[in-house]
């Protein structure tokens, strides 16, 4: 064992002295791209060299360094909180995403040769200095990249769209912050206890989709696949779904997924959605869902998320219902009365009884010289609920011309918008010609504001993904030869 007290002049009554036996320094230095049409930038490499004298463990020196900067990027363009009367709007964090390993840039750590005579062995401190000048070293090459500065953290998107056109904010009401709801809100602002209360709940393998309906026929009972969707329910609102809970995971019929001699692709409600990711013929044929498969996230996530469990609750900011309802597809439902096929287009727009359940899914195989394709947009680059997310399908005719074009919006109203652009058909598609037919979109779509923007630039960016995603799908059926 052994001590060391490095010499330390403490303050004197005017506040002036030296705690510090040595002072580290660093250098960073950062390279990014920023799109100028959203604002978004991507970080593609930070540099750091840090003098902390002698560094007595390399690999551990590199990592406190590595760490610093993961830290420092998120003070620099992620981590931000809504706030309402002095107290943020989201208790639970899930609005609050900080850099994950597949979000980081290329990262270069180097150590200056020094040597602390008033340290251990020559060393000094090596705790936040590799965090202190990654902002500012981010805002620099932003500032380089589009020539505008932004002087406040996070560096986002919005910020940066604002800067480089203040045209379009110009006449912007902003509206007032909200105050916090939700299931975890009231929960704590009730003074109840965090966390889940205790359960326990009947818990059924149905064995038939029949046995399935009745038993939810009967209330107060929950379908699981995962269970995903129940155990957020209980964490956030500390209550139950559903005293009864039907796992629809053993029924042969909800799990099968085919794609038949004609080429209809049939997915049944258990099916995970890494089937579709694993699928060649889906990539081929279905662009758009292989695109919504790489948006979901990462293989753990897609082998956890069912079709029925993405499809039931109709929500337009999902990724795979977005790209089905482009697509045309069908989806089968059954409940008391027996069965039933609706276009998913349809159910957004009429909705499933509260006694109904997913059966299965259909896509007819697409028209030859086709394409497809999905954006998901998340402005702060990090995995999360999307500012936007757009679907488009384009059919050329054999000479080239359009022959239809169709576009899906989420995320952005209560549900999805469709626009069946018949104005595009029989002509020659260029990218001048697909953003004049997607201006109507702004009016259209009806966002709120919140961490991942303001409504104003939420329809700015509908518009943006909309037309890229009529562009690439444009392109894909030019490339098309089925």
């Amino acid at each position: 064992m052994g001590t060391f007290d490095n010499p330390s002049e403490f303050p004197d009554h005017n506040r002036y002295g030296n705690e510090s036996g040595a002072y580290n320094f660093a250098a960073q230095a950062a390279e990014v791209e920023v799109d100028r049409a959203t604002g978004e930038v991507k970080l593609l490499e930070v540099a750091a060299v840090v003098d902390c004298g002698t560094v007595i463990n390399p690999a551990t020196a590199e990592g406190q360094v590595q760490g610093a900067v993961t830290q420092g990027i998120g003070l620099a363009m992620i981590e931000y909180f809504d706030w309402w009367n002095g107290q943020p709007t989201d208790p639970q964090l899930k609005d609050y995403p900080i850099p994950g390993a597949a979000t980081l840039p290329k990262l270069h750590v180097a150590f200056a040769d020094s040597y602390e005579p008033s340290g251990p062995f020559g060393a000094k401190g090596l705790g936040e200095i590799g965090l202190d000048a990654v902002p500012a070293a981010i805002a620099n090459a932003v500032a380089d990249a589009c020539g505008v500065r932004i002087h406040e953290l996070p560096i986002t998107a919005e910020k940066i769209h604002r800067a480089l056109h203040p045209g379009i904010y110009a006449n912007e009401k902003t509206p007032p912050p909200a105050a916090p709801k939700g299931g975890m809100w009231s929960r704590l602002s009730a003074g109840r206890p965090s966390g889940a209360r205790t359960f326990d709940p009947e818990f059924v393998s149905a064995t038939s989709v029949e046995e399935a309906v009745r038993l939810l026929a009967a209330g107060d009972t929950a379908l699981v696949a995962g269970g995903m969707s129940h155990a957020l329910r209980r964490e956030r609102t500390g209550y139950p779904q559903a005293k009864r809970l039907v796992s629809i995971m053993r029924i042969p019929e909800l799990n099968e997924f085919s794609i038949d001699a004609k080429g209809m692709l049939r997915a049944g409600a258990a099916v995970r959605q890494q089937a579709f990711y694993e699928e060649a013929r889906v990539r081929k044929h279905w662009p758009a869902i292989d695109d919504a498969m790489e948006s979901v996230g990462h293989t753990r996530i897609r082998r956890m998320l069912t079709v029925g469990g993405s499809v039931g609750p109709l929500i337009g900011g999902f990724d795979l219902p977005l790209a089905l309802l482009v697509l045309g597809a069908r989806v089968t439902v059954a409940g008391p009365g027996g069965r039933r096929v609706l276009t998913l287009e349809e159910a957004f727009q009429k909705r499933f009884a509260k006694d109904e359940m997913v059966v299965a899914i259909e896509l007819d195989p697409p028209p030859a010289r086709s394409g497809s394709s999905f954006y998901k947009y998340m402005a702060r680059g990090v995995l999360e609920i999307p500012t936007v997310n757009t679907a488009a399908a384009v059919t050329l005719n054999a000479d080239g011309t359009c022959s239809r074009a169709r576009a899906a919006i989420g995320a952005v109203s209560w549900k999805p918008i469709v626009l069946d652009l018949k104005e595009l058909a029989g002509k020659r598609l260029n990218e001048d010609l697909l953003r004049a037919s997607v201006q109507g979109v702004r009016a259209a779509v009806e966002p709120v504001s919140d961490v991942r923007g303001s409504a104003t630039y939420k329809r700015e960016m509908a518009v943006e993904f909309t037309c890229r995603a009529l562009a690439k799908a444009w392109k894909r059926a030019q490339q098309s030869k089925s």
